[in-house]
Parts: structure tokens; C-alpha cells; sequence
């Protein structure tokens, strides 16, 4: 196996015997020049298919989460009897970093619709739960309960993929206008190829499909949060307003002030990001 460039540590983009490009992962893959050739015997896993915008964030991943994360789908796989695309768990690492960076920062997340996922989708919330307890015994972290129905939900999103051609469409055209949006805001402009796009892409996704199922955030939950972001941060505060009030009109919803907050966040994070530049 021909390894072609570091990713970090532990990936390590390659070519295999036929010359088709992977990802490679295994403790200490990623050091040592390149290209040379990878020692077959230090692989753990290989990855095909993957999309090149997932790159940067497999470079930042926390190789102890993404090993509690194949971990959960293994034991996913073992209760569900559902199939799991390997690739899978890149995804799933960034979802409970996220959730581990938004404890960090004391960001509570409400859902008031956790009791019908624990009740409807036992096998997901059992999934959820499993991971909040490797977490806890792997890393000391202890994220609440209401994190075992975000990755119960991220399960859930894997199984119901969009497939419909006409709602990839629809969602494709409703990003652009908010990245329009964002970007006209701000004064600058976000590489739709970057992978912080894509992560932005997969949030509003899966903000269009709680709004199809009216299950968005609701309740006052994080007002004094709201209110610290709302200050410290006016022209991201702005920006949102203005995606707020697109998206109300486009999808006929209202938005709480939870919502409101995760747009914020996420917003944030976007524009924070090297892959977007100043005009």
C-alpha cells in the first residue's frame, strides 16, 4: 500500500494494490515522510468513498472519540441488525465532539420531543445511551441524557437518508440562498467545497427535517446563553435574523429561541473558519 499524504497521526491518504485511492487509519500511520509505503500489519481500518470534503475534519478528530465511535456502530450493528456504511463513523466522531464542545462551553440543548424518540426508537436511544457511557468510562466525560437522543437521532438521519430527488433539490437551493445570505452579511465568501461547509450543509439538513416533522426546539431553555451571544456577537446576531426569517417564510415555520441560538452557533462556527474569506 502506497501511502500518498498525512492526514494526521493516525490517517493517512493511500493507494492500494490496484491504485484506488482510501484512507488508511492506525495508530502512528501518519508519521515519517510521504509518499512511502505503509506497513500493512499497522492498519486498523481502511476507508473507501470518502468524500474529499471530510478530509479537514478527519485531520482534527480526537482519535479517542473516533475509537468510542467505532465502537458504538460495532455495537449498533450488533443490536440493530441494520447495516452502517463504515464512513459513518467520521460523521458520528464530529456529532459527539460537537456535544463535547458544547458541554465545555456549558451549551444546554433542549428536546422536547426526547420522549417519544426513547419510546418510538428504543434501539437508537439504547445506541445513545451506550455511547454516553463509553464516554464516561473512556474519557470522564459526562454528557447529559438529553445527548443520548442526539445520537439516537443521528442513527435515526443514517437510516432515512433523503432520497427523493425532488427534496435534494429543494434542500440544495435553500442552502445556497442561506449561504448567499451569510455571506452578503458578513462580507465574505465560503468555499462550497470545504468541509466546514458540508458540516453546515448536514445541521441545516437536519434543522429542515425536525422543521418537516414539527419537532423544533421549543421552550425558553437558553435565554441568558441567547442574550450573551446576542451581545458579544452583533453581526452574527444580524446574520441570523436574516437566515431566521428566510427560513420562517421559506419552510412556514417559527423559529424559538433555541433555534435561534443553534443558528447562531453554527453561523459562528461557519464564519470562524479559514475556509471562508474576507471580500
Amino acid at each position: 500500500m502506497r501511502g500518498i499524504k498525512k492526514i494526521n497521526n493516525n490517517f493517512a491518504l493511500c493507494l492500494d494494490s490496484n491504485g484506488v485511492e482510501m484512507i488508511a487509519y492506525g495508530r502512528g500511520i501518519g508519521f515519517g515522510q510521504f509518499p512511502r509505503e505503509v506497513d500493512l500489519e499497522k492498519l486498523d481500518a481502511t476507508y473507501y468513498h470518502v468524500d474529499p470534503q471530510l478530509i479537514a475534519m478527519i485531520a482534527e478528530m480526537d482519535d479517542r472519540v473516533f475509537r468510542i465511535a467505532q465502537e458504538v456502530i460495532r455495537y449498533a450493528q450488533k443490536i440493530s441488525g441494520k447495516p452502517i456504511p463504515s464512513n459513518f463513523a467520521f460523521s458520528l466522531t464530529d456529532h459527539i465532539q460537537f456535544a463535547i464542545e458544547r458541554q465545555r462551553k456549558n451549551i444546554q440543548v433542549k428536546m422536547p420531543f426526547a420522549y417519544e424518540i426513547e419510546n418510538l426508537y428504543e434501539t437508537e436511544f439504547q445506541i445513545g445511551d451506550y455511547a454516553l457511557r463509553r464516554l464516561r468510562e473512556e474519557l470522564k466525560v459526562y454528557l447529559p441524557k438529553e445527548e443520548a437522543t442526539g445520537i439516537a437521532l443521528h442513527f435515526i438521519n443514517n437510516y432515512q437518508q433523503y432520497t427523493a430527488e425532488t427534496a435534494t433539490t429543494e434542500f440544495e437551493e435553500l442552502l445556497e440562498q442561506v449561504l448567499l445570505l451569510v455571506e452578503e452579511r458578513q462580507g465574505l465568501f465560503i468555499d462550497r467545497e470545504s468541509y466546514d461547509c458540508y458540516r453546515f450543509s448536514m445541521h441545516l439538513r437536519y434543522f429542515m427535517k425536525r422543521a418537516g416533522e414539527a419537532a423544533l426546539y421549543t421552550g425558553n431553555g437558553e435565554d441568558e446563553l441567547y442574550g450573551h451571544m446576542k451581545a458579544d456577537y452583533p453581526d452574527i446576531y444580524g446574520t441570523m435574523t436574516a437566515v431566521q426569517g428566510y427560513l420562517e417564510k421559506t419552510l412556514d415555520i417559527q423559529c424559538s429561541t433555541e433555534e435561534q441560538l443553534y443558528l447562531m452557533i453554527h453561523i459562528n462556527r461557519l464564519c470562524a473558519k479559514e475556509d471562508c474569506h474576507r471580500q
